[in-house]
């Protein structure tokens, strides 16, 4: 067995896509290369179990580099390997973790020979005016450089960097000046367990899901109600499933078809609605799509995946991802959509997705520790 640690903002019980990611590797690689996982929670908050499904939980109960290395220490003589779950707004307010940057590098200088594998869920802020604001600066726009400084220094710490998108490479290449081959991009696989045998669209249900967070769903019925009524008219819907945590108004007002409110629940009950299901819809920028668990969930089943978003401007291509050909953005398009072209779209993201699966992903992080 080879023990190793990941850090990762949060876990069960918390709704959080990045301590998901970080359950599902833990699992891949213990099941294909007995490769054991003790958590490290960043989140000092956080309320769960000193344990789930057989992996060890340790937890910060304060941000400071001091106390990091000491928990490092604790639990790690045997481990040969640091996995950095990295989102900066996961491990402080306004993205600044220089607590955790601090600790690495003292833990790193202390023990060479132990590596430290990051993943880049985000890499910083944009940095860019937000005029809709007052003042018309988001905070990102002053703390871009401390957010960078971060960025840089983890790269250069860590012995292998993957993140989930081509433009979060490109941007830690300009900081570091790494080769490319340091760091590897590989879009994130699914937060529902993926299925062995799927059914033919044809043969499902007349089902549309909507899931994922609170907030990008009750987008998807407040903004974009008659997108969500088009894709039901156009792919025959009679039923939407809405999964996910309570949105608080009746969204049943926001649809011509039924709305069924799953609520809150297990990856496996999921698993079982998207395998019936024709399609899915959400709410997210399409540059991102690589980013999105809930995309890639709608991919691994094979459902159509439907976007909606406020988005002027789709940038096709990045990640291999283009509208009409992996997902379909409804309101961005005049083309028609029917079964046959939604079938040929939820095949090529299928496609897309087998390429970097959690197998593949547990592989390739099996292999950088």
């Amino acid at each position: 067995m080879m023990p190793i640690i990941q850090i990762v903002p949060r876990l069960f019980p918390e709704v959080d896509g990045v301590g998901d990611y970080a359950l599902s590797l833990a699992h891949q690689m213990d099941r294909d290369f007995n490769i054991k996982t003790h958590f490290i929670v960043g989140d000092p908050s956080w309320s769960g179990k000193k344990e789930i499904d057989g992996f060890n939980i340790s937890q910060i109960t304060n941000h400071s580099s001091t106390n990091l290395v000491s928990l490092l220490n604790e639990i790690g003589n045997n481990a040969s390997s640091v996995v950095l779950q990295y989102v900066g707004c996961g491990y402080a307010r306004r993205g600044c973790p220089l607590w955790l940057v601090k600790g690495l590098e003292d833990y790193k200088n202390a023990y060479p020979t132990k590596k430290l594998v990051t993943m880049f869920h985000e890499t910083y802020g944009s940095g860019a005016p937000y005029y809709g604001a007052d003042p018309p600066w988001i905070s990102a726009f002053w703390l871009s450089p401390v957010q960078k400084n971060i960025a840089s220094r983890l790269v250069l710490l860590s012995n292998h960097c993957l993140t989930s998108r081509e433009q979060f490479r490109q941007q830690l290449q300009h900081l570091t000046r790494r080769q490319k081959s340091q760091i590897s991009v590989m879009p994130v696989f699914s937060n529902v367990e993926e299925a062995q045998d799927l059914y033919p669209l044809e043969d499902r249900h007349p089902i549309l899901v909507v899931f994922g967070s609170r907030n990008s769903r009750a987008r998807i019925y407040e903004q974009f109600p008659h997108a969500l009524q088009d894709a039901c008219r156009i792919l025959k819907i009679e039923k939407i499933y809405d999964i996910g945590p309570p949105i608080g108004f009746n969204i049943n007002k926001f649809s011509n078809v039924p709305v069924i409110s799953m609520g809150v629940r297990s990856t496996s009950e999921i698993g079982k609605i998207l395998l019936k299901s024709k399609a899915g819809i959400l709410n997210y920028p399409p540059e991102f799509l690589a980013k999105s668990g809930v995309y890639a969930a709608y991919s691994a089943y094979g459902l159509i995946p439907i976007v909606v978003s406020s988005n002027a401007v789709l940038v096709d291509g990045m990640d291999g991802l283009r509208n009409g050909e992996n997902y379909w953005a409804i309101n961005h398009t005049t083309e028609s959509l029917n079964l046959e072209v939604g079938k040929r779209i939820a095949n090529q993201a299928y496609a897309w997705y087998q390429a970097h699966n959690l197998a593949t992903q547990a592989e390739i992080f099996a292999k950088q520790l």
